[in-house]
């Protein structure tokens, strides 16, 4: 267990990436990243990716569509899946100029054209923080397929945000006392600097010798620069608790250590259930 009275290790984020879509969860994503980066006074940069694998589809000899109006089945159309292609990169540069409007962001807008997944990996390496949409239906069997690789090959936090998710006021780290939280825990404190804000330390272990440890992390963050909100304890005395934890908090914004979720798949499902506010996985 690490010595918290040493301080926290700060967990410098100076460029928020939005790999952004046309879709309801990517514009989540992408208010999120706006609302983050704010409290950071960050960067942010917005990646929409034109998916070469999609344009590639009419390619394919049986790959077919039915036409709306004539329920006739025919074959994919490269100009009109272009065209769509397209129509979404502009949808998304409208989706920025609407959100940006009235902040004072430094930001920057960005398209290419490639396999998602790589080219995400390919622009995470010079951000510090990315913000990405997942679909809620995901949630129950863990987050899709291009959210797991950026997850596991990123190295970098990843924050997954759906349709409906907002970032709120009220901050929750679930707490194990590993280098991640540590982290975790100074960030939190850094996004909770409005002293309207809250900031609640969820223990992933029982045990009055943690607690402690964590009342220590709070002293020290409580006489920090950054710290301006209250910070409460909420021990946690089984997993499936995280979730009513969650609703009863108003969580909005779930700090979590990767391997967290990834030692008990019961504090995962409990996670999933309850969430309804962005996660930000560190580690």
């Amino acid at each position: 267990m690490p010595d918290l009275q040493g301080g926290l290790e700060e967990l410098l984020i100076g460029t928020v990436l939005a790999a952004v879509d046309g879709s309801e969860y990517g514009l989540a994503a992408l208010q999120a990243a706006v609302r983050i980066a704010a409290l950071l006074d960050a960067e942010l940069r917005v990646l929409h990716v034109e998916d070469s694998d999609l344009l590639g589809l009419p390619s394919v000899p049986w790959i077919k569509e039915m036409d709306p109006l004539s329920g006739e089945i025919r074959q994919l159309q490269a100009v009109e899946v272009e065209r769509k292609v397209r129509w979404e990169s502009t949808r998304v540069r409208r989706a920025l100029d609407r959100v940006l409007v009235h902040t004072q962001l430094r930001w920057s807008f960005s398209v290419t054209r490639g396999r998602v997944v790589s080219e995400l990996l390919e622009a995470a390496k010079t951000a510090d923080l990315i913000s990405l949409g997942v679909r809620r239906h995901s949630l129950g069997l863990g987050p899709g397929s291009s959210a797991r690789a950026v997850i596991e090959h990123s190295g970098k936090p990843v924050m997954m945000v759906w349709r409906g998710a907002r970032m709120g006021k009220r901050v929750c780290v679930l707490f194990d006392g590993s280098p991640e939280a540590l982290k975790g825990l100074a960030l939190a404190c850094r996004l909770t600097r409005d002293r309207d804000s809250e900031l609640f330390l969820i223990l992933d272990a029982p045990g009055e010798e943690r607690a402690r440890l964590v009342e220590a992390a709070a002293s020290s963050l409580r006489s920090a620069e950054d710290a301006g909100a209250e910070i409460s304890i909420v021990p946690r005395e089984a997993a499936w608790k995280v979730a009513c934890h969650l609703r009863r908090l108003a969580c909005g914004l779930l700090v979590i250590p990767r391997a967290a979720m990834q030692r008990s798949e019961a504090v995962a499902a409990g996670i999933r259930e309850g969430l309804e506010c962005p996660l930000l996985i560190l580690g």
